[in-house]
């Protein structure tokens, strides 16, 4: 298992080369070259401003070198994607509640991190191929030497990848086991649509409407249910935090 804080690290890694491929294609609909070009404003926040360790769950810390690294890459999406100003009085006060945001999402996946290390879920070697071939794939070119070298610029190998698959497959495990919810019914469906088509005239039918309408209510109870299953979590837990 890759330490706690390379786990959160790696997945931030993953993603932004990912975006980057992706972001790369010249399809049609894509913004002009000169915009693709263009390079995202990069937040840079002083370490120092926070403690060594910024909380500590049931007796396992998380660092500052995994707090900071993730609140710097949702604030470049707050300053890239809003316009926000880090330096205004504003600003600084979204920032405080973006510090609170992540440090949650933090103590979340410290908590399921726990539970899947005490867990006896197993991930086959097929499967663990399978799902490293869906990255490669995402990766474009599907290169592999390619990818080692740009994971490599960033500390990790092919191997923590791997590793860090196979931890995302089992936590996958347990959410399936732990978050439960009841099936949407038709007439939460039917209440939904009609209330899209008071607010939208250009709204298609039900029967074209119903498959985005079900997965959006699905999506929302299964939120709800994994927020629930949190603070179950936390209620039998010692959380202390430092900030």
């Amino acid at each position: 298992m890759l330490r706690n804080w390379n786990v959160v690290a790696l997945a931030i890694v993953i993603m932004m080369i990912l975006s980057a491929c992706n972001s790369g294609d010249n399809e049609e609909g894509t913004a002009p070259e000169e915009n693709q070009n263009e390079e995202m404003p990069q937040v840079n926040l002083d370490v120092n401003d926070y403690p060594e360790v910024v909380a500590t769950v049931n007796g396992d810390d998380i660092a500052r070198d995994e707090f900071v690294p993730y609140l710097e890459n949702q604030a470049n999406m707050l300053v890239a994607f809003y316009g926000y100003d880090l330096e205004s009085e504003e600003g600084k006060e979204t920032l405080q509640e973006l510090e609170q945001a992540v440090l949650d999402v933090l103590v979340q996946d410290r908590l399921i991190m726990q539970k899947v290390e005490e867990s006896d879920y197993e991930v086959t070697e097929e499967e663990l191929d399978q799902r490293y071939e869906m990255v490669l794939v995402q990766y474009g070119s599907g290169s592999e030497k390619e990818l080692e070298e740009e994971l490599e610029e960033y500390g990790f190998t092919l191997e923590d990848l791997r590793m860090d698959l196979e931890f995302q497959m089992k936590r996958d495990q347990y959410m399936n086991d732990h978050i439960t919810f009841e099936e949407v019914t038709e007439d939460e469906v039917v209440t939904l649509y009609e209330s899209r088509a008071e607010a939208n005239e250009e709204i298609g039918e039900l029967e074209e409407e119903r498959e985005t309408l079900e997965a959006e209510l699905v999506n929302q109870r299964r939120l709800e249910a994994t927020q629930q299953h949190y603070e179950e979590l936390k209620e039998d837990s010692e959380i202390d935090i430092h900030l």
